[in-house]
């Protein structure tokens, strides 16, 4: 519903004349003009209807157009939720009609636009006739100033104030909806806009700081401060750092020209107070309070699990089974492998880990078929991971975000529970802390949880390291296997990337040129010392995979860095493009410039869990999915990804990027028949030896490795594990003991 109202009485907060910018208010209002939806029920005695919600600075008699929700009547009496409220442009104001103009026009429309006398009336009465006599104003852009001033008209005041500060129409349009009026926004990017940046994901700290200059603001208030420190730890909390030293924080807050240590201390220790941050080894240690209570929590949960009564009994014939499954395969396991299975059957919790090759699945399928009578579940991050599980053990095998019915809404408050017996989790080293909790706490006590991943591959893109941290605390029993098998040892792929992994250098210090190794001949090296020399390789490799007759869709690049250098992401989906797609028909052009054409390899960049099918079937579609259009129009792109076919409409396409080439963290927990790795020294401060395991590691059958000699050495000198600053592994043993 919508309607034009006057305020009467604030009745919450109590006993203040005026709010403030962004407080809940609950308040009554006199409906001056009804404009959309059902008649609201007003007041019998005072002719008033009853709103709540946040509201902007407003005090008894002020107008507004307000949005509100159906009504809720209790024994206080009938109230309606306030959605928005916003109050009409001021088309007396010159310069609001004018920002606002160039909202719903362009700049030079809507200077023609000025001239007239009423532009505004004009528009919202659809005079076409006198409209379309203004310069530069044709059908197509009549249509398109009708659209917008449609869908903006409730922030057209928020578009006036503050498109002159630089935000872009999507962004006011996300900070209006966050604060449900174009008021609170106005009066918020004004007077304080790092509470905005706390809140609105896209307002970075970077842009508070410039609408906080261009106002006029006090740059060094504690406002500032307080934002720019949960800046730095909400930064570092991303990149795997869940807590920062004092010197680690003062060192970033110097480089914002933050220097008055006392200021800076009397804020942290605000935020201690108001429980936004927590101090850790008498303060000498700072942590977001998420952070700290996400890798608690982990802890807490795996002790759940591990102190857990199980009704699982453990056959005691388990190994004759192994005995069969032997006879059976035609290879007796390893002496390591036979104490993991032992050891995964004897406890609750169990992490296995090693290098490709090393058997780690070799001792789930044996555990599936020892525990063939309980309820077994399978589950890992990504789509493509999940099928290839379910392929090599012959059992189901479902993403971790379908595992928890993830398909809607804001999953993290979701409490759902997992029947399973027993649950395994694969890859697990991709996987963040924020999900695994979730993961953990759907998990009822008394089941087995066996936690699988590659220790050598990068670590989960996000907070914590929790692989990392479960095997560095030791109370969780670790299965490492280090014995490469018979048959791995034929593949260079396997031991090459394993002698990355260790540091040992692929080749002669003096090799340069072209080199296949292995046994099975899977691994080419194409080494220059000129990175300029790497793009004309990588096409002509590609071209070379496609002329064998091997499909798209399992030919894959993978590079490090997505702008960066001569061989990045971008450059070499541009060239590949052009080699592979005729650029025939509709094209959508994306942020980054690059076009999407039909029959294009695409990749989808954002997790959507209200994804839609050309038929209308609501779906999810998540973040390194890779697929191939179908089709282009002005409005929708059509992608068939394995197994389901999504439509992106409008905004939605820019989720999508071209995927013939994707980055090596993408490329987590997919493999592809062919791979091309290329590896440039442009992108110095991404390499390390994990991201070169990783992306050799992609490759099933055949892995050609384009590279820079300077790119090899200086990934074989980097580790990125070294970079991690958590506190699960602290937590788990205080838990334990």
């Amino acid at each position: 519903m919508k309607s034009k109202i006057r305020i009467g009485r604030i009745l919450y907060p109590k006993n203040v004349a005026s709010t403030k910018a962004g407080d809940y208010s609950i308040f009554t209002a006199r409906v001056l003009e009804h404009i959309e939806g059902e008649e609201p029920i007003l007041h019998e005695e005072y002719n008033t209807i009853t709103l709540k919600g946040n509201v902007p600075t407003m005090r008894s008699g002020d107008e507004f157009i307000a949005t509100y929700d159906t009504p809720e009547t209790t024994k206080f009496g009938t109230s309606y939720k306030l959605l928005t409220i916003s109050k009409e442009l001021d088309k007396t104001d010159a310069k609001q009609v004018y920002e606002y103009l160039k909202f719903i026009a362009g700049g030079n429309v809507a200077d023609e636009l000025m001239k007239l006398e009423n532009p505004l009336d004009l528009i919202e009465k659809r005079c076409d006739e006198e409209l379309l006599k203004v310069k530069g104003v044709g059908a197509k852009v009549l249509e398109k100033i009708y659209a917008n001033a449609s869908t903006s008209i409730d922030f057209s005041y928020a578009f006036a104030e503050l498109l002159p500060f630089g935000l872009s129409k999507i962004l006011i349009t996300n900070i209006c909806t966050e604060y449900g009026s174009a008021q609170t926004a106005v009066q918020m990017c004004k007077t304080n806009p790092y509470a905005i940046a706390k809140r609105v994901r896209g307002v970075s700290f970077v842009k508070a700081d410039e609408i906080a200059l261009k106002c006029g603001l006090d740059m060094r208030s504690d406002a500032r401060i307080e934002c720019a420190i949960y800046h730095i730890l909400s930064e570092s909390g991303v990149n795997g750092k869940s807590y920062l030293t004092s010197a680690q924080l003062l060192s970033e807050l110097a480089k914002l020209n933050l220097i008055d240590w006392m200021q800076v201390n009397r804020v942290i220790m605000n935020m201690h107070q108001e429980n936004k941050v927590v101090l850790i080894n008498n303060g000498t240690e700072i942590s977001l309070k998420y952070y700290f209570d996400l890798e608690r929590d982990i802890a807490n949960e795996i002790i759940r699990l591990i102190t857990a009564k199980t009704d699982i009994v453990v056959p005691n014939n388990w190994r004759d089974t192994v005995r069969r499954i032997e006879e059976e395969q035609g290879w007796e396991h390893t002496a390591e492998q036979l104490n993991g299975i032992e050891t995964t059957l004897n406890n609750n919790v169990v992490v296995i880990t090693g290098y490709g090759g090393t058997g780690k699945s070799t001792i789930t399928n044996a555990i599936t078929t020892i525990l063939e009578d309980y309820t077994i579940k399978q589950t890992c991050l990504s789509a493509k991971a999940s099928q290839r599980l379910a392929e090599c053990s012959g059992l189901p095998a479902e993403t971790i975000h379908k595992l928890l019915n993830l398909g809607f809404g804001d999953f993290y408050d979701r409490a759902i529970e997992i029947y399973a017996d027993v649950l395994i989790i694969d890859e697990s080293s991709m996987v963040n802390g924020t999900l695994f909790r979730k993961l953990l706490q759907a998990l009822r006590s008394g089941s087995k949880l066996i936690i699988v991943g590659d220790i050598g591959q990068l670590q989960a893109i996000g907070d914590c390291s929790v692989l990392a941290d479960l095997i560095k605390a030791g109370v969780v029993p670790v299965v490492s296997l280090t014995e490469i098998h018979r048959q791995a040892k034929k593949s260079a792929i396997i031991t090459k990337s394993i002698d990355c992994r260790k540091q040992i250098r692929l080749y002669d210090r003096d090799f340069r040129g072209h080199m296949v190794m292995g046994e099975l001949q899977d691994l080419e090296l194409f080494i220059e010392n000129e990175k300029e020399n790497l793009m004309p390789i990588i096409v002509k490799k590609f071209k070379a995979y496609l002329d064998e007759g091997i499909d798209i869709s399992e030919i894959q690049v993978i590079c490090p860095t997505k702008t960066r250098g001569v061989v990045s992401v971008d450059k070499i989906n541009y060239c590949i493009q052009s080699l592979y797609n005729p650029k025939i028909g509709e094209k959508y052009i994306l942020p980054n410039k690059s076009e999407i054409y039909k029959g294009d390899k695409v990749i989808n960049t954002k997790n959507n869990y209200k994804a839609t099918t050309p038929e209308g079937e609501v779906t999810g579609i998540f973040n390194g999915n890779v697929g191939t259009v179908l089709e282009v129009t002005k409005s929708s792109i059509v992608v068939q990804f394995p197994n389901v076919v999504i439509e992106f409409k409008n905004k939605e396409r820019d989720a999508l990027a071209l995927g013939y080439c994707i980055s090596v963290h993408a490329s987590q927990g997919s493999q592809w028949k062919k791979v091309i790795c290329a590896f440039s020294s442009d992108a110095y401060t991404l390499l390390n030896v994990e991201i070169l395991y990783t992306a050799i590691t992609r490759a099933i059958e055949h892995c050609t490795l384009v590279a820079e000699h300077q790119a090899i050495n200086i990934s074989l000198r980097n580790v990125e594990g070294k970079t991690k600053q958590t506190y699960l592994d602290k937590f788990l043993l205080a838990n334990h003991s």
